[in-house]
């Protein structure tokens, strides 16, 4: 795996091992990239299953000011944590190892917004649904800001009713959604 483009493009990236991760595809990870463009620089970004940290990492080469990469194992977070010190891009990360709640609260705590929410759970966990409420509830999600789920195609999860997904991309097994909060004048 490897970053895609911006300051540390081609700079290749460790990965778990195994089964229990699955690292965005390169070809993924740049169509994302592109869709997002004129709101990566200077932007805010939370990867909450950060894996390798592959996603915030791209954001950052890209011109993203700061990233929070997260993770809830270990093993992934030694991996993080390797990956931010081979780009020695320590001053434009933090890297946690919280269970997603406890980040979002930790996170809204400290008074930290986010106008990038990367959302790449276990497909089966059933924690899309339960992690996009409790960012709403704690306010993480700065106006304008999308929080991006990243999901196995065909599958479904539900949203706050004052959030919308509006737009949806599928790349062979997986489906990017973006999801915007509906703004009511």
């Amino acid at each position: 795996m490897r970053i895609v483009a911006g300051k540390y493009r081609s700079r290749k990236l460790e990965s778990l091992e195994g089964e229990a991760t699955r690292p965005t595809a390169d070809r993924v990870r740049e169509s994302l990239f592109n869709i997002l463009a004129s709101r990566v620089e200077g932007a805010y970004v939370l990867d909450l299953f950060s894996g390798s940290g592959a996603l915030a990492l791209e954001a950052v080469s890209r011109g993203a000011e700061y990233a929070v990469l997260n993770d809830k194992s270990p093993k992934a977070f030694k991996i993080i944590e390797k990956n931010v010190d081979t780009l020695k891009a320590q001053e434009q990360t933090g890297v946690m190892c919280q269970d997603a709640h406890n980040a979002i609260d930790m996170l809204a705590d400290s008074g930290m917004k986010f106008s990038l929410i990367f959302l790449d759970p276990p497909y089966d966990s059933g924690l899309y649904a339960p992690v996009i409420e409790h960012i709403r509830a704690r306010g993480i999600l700065e106006t304008n800001g999308i929080i991006i789920c990243e999901h196995r195609k065909g599958s479904t999860f539900d949203i706050p009713f004052d959030y919308r997904i509006y737009d949806r991309r599928t790349y062979g097994k997986t489906t990017l959604s973006f999801i915007i909060e509906e703004l009511v004048s």
